[in-house]
């Protein structure tokens, strides 16, 4: 059996989201050690961090696009900048943005 990075993604989103994220995270990592993940949960647009700043951005208000805070995420996983006028990336806590 397998799933893949997105849903692992979703998945820490709802870990996040609960009332016992840790309980919740140690079910999930459970879980995933014993399918295959396509795609490594722990790497760049990944599932705990992809999870974890979606939640931040829900208690804020609207959420940022999926695809831009995949982006995001991997840019903050790398600690590099990104260059966007895109306002909405403002909003993503650490992010370093670069305006030209």
């Amino acid at each position: 059996m397998a799933v893949s990075i997105v849903s692992v993604a979703e998945l820490y989103e709802g870990v996040f989201r609960s009332n016992l994220p840790e309980a919740n995270e140690s079910a999930l990592k459970d879980f995933l050690s014993a399918v295959t993940v396509l795609g490594d949960p722990q790497d760049v647009a990944g599932g705990m961090r992809y999870g974890e700043e979606k939640t931040k951005l829900l208690r804020k208000g609207p959420v940022t696009g999926a695809l831009d805070l995949l982006i995001a995420v991997t840019v903050l996983v790398y600690g590099l900048s990104l260059a966007s006028l895109d306002e909405n990336f403002k909003r993503i806590e650490g992010l370093t943005l670069v305006f030209s």
